[in-house]
């Protein structure tokens, strides 16, 4: 099995989405995950980008997947609103969790540095 080199998370309360994806941008997988697994399935998971929008918690979880090897880049929800149409859904009042997820990776991998803030 090829390994990830991003993953698009969407972090909730009790529930986390993470899709992955190659160099070429084809899904590898997609997993809902729960707060308790999270850190293991990233643990098991090769070094890669992991990217997540900007809210109260991901700077927490930035901080602890940091810890296990990754880059972490957050991404504020006005790139959202900014970029092009799959990450208008960033925006969303009742997002999608899938959707969500897969709005993250998108940005992540078309943004430039300006678009990334790594959580420290």
């Amino acid at each position: 099995m090829e390994q990830a080199i991003t993953i698009g998370l969407d972090i909730a309360k009790h529930v986390f989405q993470a899709h992955g994806a190659d160099a070429a941008g084809h899904a590898l997988f997609r997993k809902r995950l729960t707060r308790t697994k999270l850190l293991g399935f990233l643990a098991t998971q090769a070094p890669c980008v992991v990217a997540m929008e900007a809210c109260a918690g991901s700077h927490y979880w930035g901080r602890e997947i940091g810890k296990l090897g990754h880059t972490v880049r957050l991404i504020p929800t006005a790139v959202g609103a900014r970029g092009k149409q799959a990450s208008a859904r960033l925006t969303d009042r009742h997002p999608q969790d899938r959707q969500q997820q897969l709005a993250i990776l998108g940005v992540a991998k078309r943004g430039g540095a300006r678009h990334h803030y790594t959580s420290k």
